[in-house]
């Protein structure tokens, strides 16, 4: 007799409620700053084909930076129209949050949850696991939307987006076949799986530059950890690390990565300007991080007290988080969108000692999902509304501003064309510390929005 598929819909009914939630967010959030550059190829030729966005990431690739497949991503998903792009870009996020929450599978190895055999108990305890599911899920998305520093940029921005969600939806997914293989003991048995999935790991390491050596870390202890248990299926870990090693060599070494850091200024001593880059970066990581590493630190604690032989994965997952942000140490800026895979690393660490504490006792692990939902949960009640007002509000301004551009442009005025300043001090909003229109003329903002509204120039209204 076929086994009855247990259907949680209670997840079902939160990943819809959250696709709503970040959906109204898109829907008031309009095209900002490197979106307006990147429909464009060279000149003034408006992108409505895949192999224009290929070349133009082609002469970016030797001119500007090497992050080819964030801005193909980004240059594909611009071609659609927005209110297309409002609904790719919410299933995107509720991916990347299925993703991570996916983490928490484990072995039995790590213990099993004890039930009594009487079909009722059965029963109860099938459907306080679906409970108990679901309440990681809506865990995920509340610490995402807390600790993500500028949220707006990295899951509203469309160009933001595709550099920090769409790369780390892919990056993290092949970070979970890798997982596994080396945790789940599940093998890849297709040899054309397996050629899928080193193609997609060399992409994966041709995303972000600090993203990917945190994972590569983590690859790395997979790779130990097969070793010293003498897995058979060592040589599939060792292909996907090689192959994002290829990818993440192609992106770092990219000429236009030259050129870019020659327009920053730094002092010349070595020592003086990574000990100021250092200064700057521990500035932020008590800022924006503390609570989460302290978070993530005890429930590392907890899950080692509770179950003194597990392995030391979700530990590596800590320390990857660490590294995925230390690492930026080597760029001359370091914009806190980038931090965003610190969070995602931290949150799986955290999810993950949840589900070994679950494995051990069911009630101990729902007490510690419902007082994280309850305080993180309150934090959002207060945040989410003010957060869709300020989309709202900076959505008006955009929309009056645009009505100023295309007046002046029916009137046969097409130069210098004064608009008013559109700012955002919300951190859920795209435009959060980005870059509008400005007096210059010339400056390549009031350029790409003057190319994008068929104007000869416009200028920032004195």
């Amino acid at each position: 007799m076929e086994k009855k598929r247990n259907i949680n819909y209670l997840s079902i009914i939160i990943f819809i409620l959250i696709f709503i939630l970040i959906f109204f967010l898109n829907v008031n959030t309009p095209f900002v700053a490197d979106d307006f550059n990147n429909m464009f190829v060279e000149g003034n030729i408006r992108i409505t084909n895949i192999s224009q966005v290929i070349s133009n990431q082609i002469y970016r690739y030797y001119n500007t930076n090497g992050r080819v497949i964030a801005h193909i991503i980004g240059g594909v998903i611009l071609i659609f129209d927005k209110k297309i792009i409002n609904v790719i870009n919410s299933i995107g996020f509720c991916l990347l949050l299925y993703i991570v929450y996916r983490y928490t599978d484990l072995t039995d190895s790590y213990g099993e949850i004890k039930h009594k055999k009487h079909k009722n108990i059965i029963n109860e305890s099938k459907m306080k696991i679906n409970i108990h599911n679901a309440l990681f899920i809506l865990l995920v998305f509340l610490l995402i939307w807390k600790f993500t520093p500028t949220f707006g940029q990295d899951f509203l921005w469309v160009i933001g987006a595709a550099n920090y969600m769409w790369t780390n939806i892919i990056l993290l997914s092949v970070l979970f076949i890798a997982r596994k293989i080396a945790v789940l003991d599940k093998a890849i048995e297709k040899t054309s799986f397996l050629l899928f999935t080193i193609a997609l790991s060399v992409i994966a390491g041709w995303t972000n530059e600090n993203s990917v050596p945190a994972v590569l870390l983590i690859l790395l202890y997979y790779i130990v950890k097969m070793y010293v248990d003498g897995n058979k299926n060592i040589i599939s870990i060792v292909f996907i690390f090689f192959s994002m090693l290829s990818g993440f060599l192609i992106m770092v070494t990219a000429p236009g990565n030259f050129k870019r850091v020659q327009l920053f200024n730094e002092p010349d001593e070595i020592f003086l300007k990574y000990f100021l880059r250092l200064s700057k970066m521990n500035e932020n990581f008590t800022e924006y991080f503390l609570i989460l590493f302290l978070i993530s630190l005890a429930l590392i604690i907890i899950a080692r007290i509770v179950h003194v032989g597990k392995s030391i994965e979700t530990e590596v997952y800590f320390i990857a988080a660490l590294v995925s942000f230390y690492a930026m140490i080597m760029a001359p800026t370091y914009p806190c969108r980038v931090m965003v895979i610190t969070v995602l690393l931290f949150v799986i660490s955290i999810v993950m000692n949840i589900a070994i504490i679950s494995r051990i006792n069911l009630k101990v692990s729902l007490a510690i999902l419902i007082l994280g939902i309850l305080v993180f949960g309150y934090y959002f009640s207060q945040s989410y509304l003010e957060a869709l007002k300020d989309s709202s509000e900076y959505l008006s301004r955009y929309n009056a501003r645009e009505i100023i551009i295309k007046d002046n442009k029916n009137m046969g005025h097409i130069d210098e064309i004064e608009v008013p300043a559109i700012t955002s001090n919300s951190p859920y909003t795209a435009a959060y510390n980005l870059e509008d229109s400005k007096y210059n003329k010339e400056d390549w903002i009031n350029v790409t929005i003057a190319r994008y509204y068929g104007v000869n120039s416009i200028v920032l209204r004195k």
